[in-house]
């Protein structure tokens, strides 16, 4: 009996230096840099300048939007063989903001495409920046199955995306520096997506005016 429990103990205390010998091998998970002094002034620096955007932008009235409904206007009512399902748009606005949407959905089986359109004037000096981050960049970026890539649509500085595995994909176009065009769909070919937005008459949006005061 005492020679069974003494090669157990054995057994048990290889396993334990086996097991001890691994961890020591493992690699330690390096901690995290802690951030410069530089890097957390610039933070700070950028939070700063914001919460003083948002600030000055609570004390203005509302800026002027163009009526939602005349964006509305400016959805067509079939795209590439698809009839439009649905179509609405609203205003609305907090804190001193203010934004004027339309969207349009058209559908065909499984094939469908979504237009909207933005007026993001009332964002002040957030502007179309808040929706829009691509307008300040350049991108050109390949991959196996698609292509994301800014581009000059009609004129006007755009984004596209496509995936030809999953045939998804959008185009958004800036116009005026305060609207923003998008159109985005699903189980169609880019050609499709690019017709729709081909269906939007950008020069009649871009000349649009705000109403005289906030809707």
């Amino acid at each position: 009996m005492k020679t069974r429990v003494g090669i157990f103990m054995i057994f048990v205390a290889g396993l334990a230096v086996a097991s001890a010998a691994q961890a020591q091998q493992r690699p330690r998970p390096v901690p995290p840099r802690a951030p410069s002094k530089e890097e957390q002034e610039a933070v700070q620096r950028g939070m700063e300048a914001l919460f003083k955007a948002l600030g000055e932008q609570q004390q203005q009235a509302p800026a002027a939007l163009v009526d939602h409904r005349e964006l509305k206007a400016l959805l067509p009512a079939e795209v590439k063989g698809m009839k439009r399902a649905s179509a609405s748009s609203e205003k609305s606005g907090a804190m001193g903001m203010a934004i004027a949407r339309a969207e349009a959905r058209f559908e065909n089986g499984d094939r469908s495409i979504e237009i909207e359109i933005l007026d993001t004037g009332g964002l002040g000096s957030i502007g179309a920046m808040s929706h829009a981050t691509w307008t300040s960049v350049e991108i050109d970026r390949e991959t196996d199955t698609g292509f994301e890539r800014t581009v000059q649509y009609r004129g006007f500085k755009a984004m596209e995306q496509y995936d030809r595995q999953n045939r998804t994909g959008s185009i958004q176009v800036l116009v005026g520096g305060r609207f923003i065009v998008k159109a985005e769909g699903s189980e169609v070919p880019i050609e499709a997506i690019r017709a729709a937005l081909d269906a939007v008459d950008l020069k009649k949006l871009a000349a649009l005016k705000p109403a005289a005061s906030a809707q």
